[in-house]
């Protein structure tokens, strides 16, 4: 798909490693978990409905189960589950975010994380707003 391309070969490898995961792996379709408004809406407006969510494992889990291509998520939700999934599924570190906690809300991408953070616990990408 992107053999023409001039990105380097671990950006290729990991492209192929998300196109070609999950349920959807091989059509050219992708279904990423983006779970990441815990630090935006806080946790508890965020996971309180479903309270096994507050446990980083259970949203890596549900993206395996589901058959999602990747998952992507915070520092904290993916660093607490590198070394356990990150073999299983692609990881998307999600590296900046805005925050409606505190009064009154202002928008403010704040750095969160690094791309360093994030090929140091074998993510295949990085995402941002």
């Amino acid at each position: 798909m992107y053999g023409g391309s001039d990105r380097p070969t671990r950006v290729l490898t990991s492209l192929q490693a998300l196109i070609g995961s999950g349920r959807l792996g091989g059509t050219g379709f992708v279904s990423i978990l983006p779970v990441d408004q815990g630090i935006e809406h806080s946790a508890g407006a965020s996971f309180a409905p479903n309270p096994a969510y507050f446990d980083p494992e259970n949203i890596v889990r549900l993206a395996v189960e589901g058959g999602c291509n990747a998952v992507a998520s915070t520092l904290g939700v993916l660093g607490a589950v590198a070394r356990k999934y990150a073999h299983r599924i692609p990881f998307l570190l999600k590296f900046n975010h805005n925050e409606f906690i505190s009064y009154p809300n202002t928008y403010d991408q704040i750095r969160f994380a690094s791309v360093r953070q994030a090929f140091d616990m074998g993510a295949m990408g990085v995402g941002a707003t």
